[in-house]
């Protein structure tokens, strides 16, 4: 998970709303040579945003706090899930748990203006 959380913290995304900087993830993820598949259904929890051999990643730039906690946990419920990525543009939600279910969260902020 920390590579992959490295990969995107070194990238610089450009993007306009949610749309685009999945579209940039996408790309930081395949120049890295990530392979990962794009809205992974995991049954009733609902789609995570990209998912890598058990790590997930879940994309946020406008939701509240409560409600990012609650999506994360259906997440870490989920078998498939082993940990989980929170990529943000909120500073709010930063200060995430460090586990959620027994299943390490790694935030990476990337700033911006939402």
């Amino acid at each position: 998970m920390k590579n992959v959380a490295g990969v995107l913290r070194s990238y610089r995304f450009s993007f306009c709303d949610e749309a685009e900087l999945h579209l940039g993830i996408g790309k930081a993820l395949t120049e890295a040579g990530v392979r990962f598949d794009p809205e992974y259904h995991l049954d009733d929890a609902g789609r995570i945003d990209f998912f890598i051999d058990g790590l997930g990643i879940e994309v946020k730039i406008k939701e509240s706090r409560n409600s990012v906690m609650r999506q994360l946990m259906r997440y870490a419920k989920h078998d498939a899930i082993t940990s989980l990525i929170l990529v943000t543009t909120r500073n709010q939600l930063r200060a995430m748990p460090s586990h959620l279910n027994g299943k390490e969260i790694t935030v990476v902020y990337i700033g911006g203006a939402f």
